[in-house]
């Protein structure tokens, strides 16, 4: 959880996101740390929580400026960043809406600032990489983008191909393209594939930069795709292990067969659909939406802290389902035929449910699925059924 309350942080010092989407990702992070952490924990108050974000981006602006030092004609700029902070401190603390409404006017002075760092326009460049890989073992995936979209898909070719497409500020095109070259770093061989964005080039900067991996669909891979900000799509392949993430941003996968999938995402929705016997799916401000297609043996711990969880079973009569769902906020509701209630509880704290297909430890594959969510209802429908 630290380690996503910092990554937060630093999306805002760099402007990926408002203050008051921060302060709304924190607070979820606090819900959740309050609903599963110990009942002892100390309250923080708005003030202190919201005094410690300001002093957050107080340290990013001062990191920031550091470097200005030596640049010519930028005298005093070093101590805006003591402005900003507090009159961000004391906005925060008359209310969000406060924030929110003034935000804008710090926003624009921040797009302008940065053209001290970037200066010039923006351009875009694209960049085509291919190779081959060797069908002995999985393939290796270590695939991460800071500010971004990353897809990733199986398709009928020999090797694999990634198309990189890069926005980079510059005062001339020749500028940008040289710092286009230092975006990321791509390093392939037999077994493996590493796209990484560069994190000092993310560091102050608006580059972007978007990446779309074409694999072949006859090799098994395993491993990360991951976007700090952004969206990450995954079709269409066989893996062993494979996570996928993201801080800010939604995650779709679909099409995936194998062995085990993690999804992740801070705020932002997930979507699965495939045959893959290990799914564990959660995010903390968001919804799910999951489809099993049945004729295999699966698990899905499904989890969300503030969404609604809608997950489809197939009709497949060799297939049978065993279910447990959860929610302090939100109806839980069956509507296939494929399972029957068992066990239900409602009362003013929660609502827990629990429900299997008939005869379901004579069914040739048997699928058990954990929910659970503290805001939001839960649906379990069939798989034709599409999810309003």
């Amino acid at each position: 959880m630290e380690e996503e309350r910092m990554m937060i942080l630093r999306m805002l010092s760099e402007g990926k996101i408002t203050a008051v989407e921060a302060a709304e990702l924190l607070r979820a992070l606090g819900q959740e740390k309050k609903v599963t952490g110990s009942s002892t924990a100390s309250k923080v108050t708005q003030e202190g929580f919201l005094g410690d974000l300001a002093e957050e981006i107080r340290k990013g602006l001062e990191s920031g400026l550091s470097g200005l030092k030596e640049l010519k004609g930028l005298k005093g700029l070093k101590g805006i960043h003591v402005g900003i902070a507090q009159g961000l401190k004391e906005g925060l603390r008359e209310g969000l809406p406060w924030s929110h409404k003034h935000w804008s006017h710090w926003s624009d002075w921040g797009n302008s600032f940065g053209f001290l760092f970037e200066g010039g326009k923006r351009y875009t460049f694209t960049e085509t990489i291919e190779g081959q890989l060797e069908a002995d073992g999985p393939v290796q995936l270590d695939l991460k983008v800071i500010n971004g979209r990353l897809t990733v898909r199986t398709w009928e070719g020999p090797g694999f191909k990634i198309f990189l497409q890069k926005e980079v500020a510059g005062k001339s095109e020749e500028a940008a393209q040289e710092k286009a070259k230092e975006l990321c770093h791509v390093e392939t061989g037999p077994h493996s594939i590493s796209l990484r964005q560069e994190s000092k080039t993310a560091e102050w900067t608006n580059h972007t930069l978007s990446a779309e991996v074409s694999l072949p669909a006859h090799l098994t891979y395993q491993g990360l795709a991951e976007s700090v900000n952004g969206s990450v799509e995954v079709e269409g392949a066989a893996i062993e292990v494979l996570t996928a993430r993201t801080v800010n941003g939604r995650v779709r996968i679909s099409k995936l067969q194998g062995g085990e999938v993690l999804l992740k995402t801070v705020n932002g929705s997930l979507r699965y659909q495939g045959q893959v016997s290990v799914v564990k799916a959660h995010t903390i401000n968001g919804s799910l939406k999951v489809a099993d297609h049945g004729g295999r043996a699966a698990s899905y711990e499904l989890g969300t802290t503030n969404g609604s969880i809608a997950v489809r079973l197939s009709s497949d009569s060799d297939t049978g389902y065993k279910v447990q769902a959860r929610s302090s906020a939100g109806g839980i509701r069956v509507k296939t035929p494929q399972l029957v209630e068992t066990t239900k509880i409602t009362d003013f704290i929660t609502r827990h449910l629990e429900a299997e297909s008939p005869d379901f430890a004579k069914r040739t594959y048997q699928v058990t699925i954990l929910a659970r969510t503290t805001s939001g209802g839960i649906k379990f429908l069939p798989f034709e059924e599409e999810e309003e």
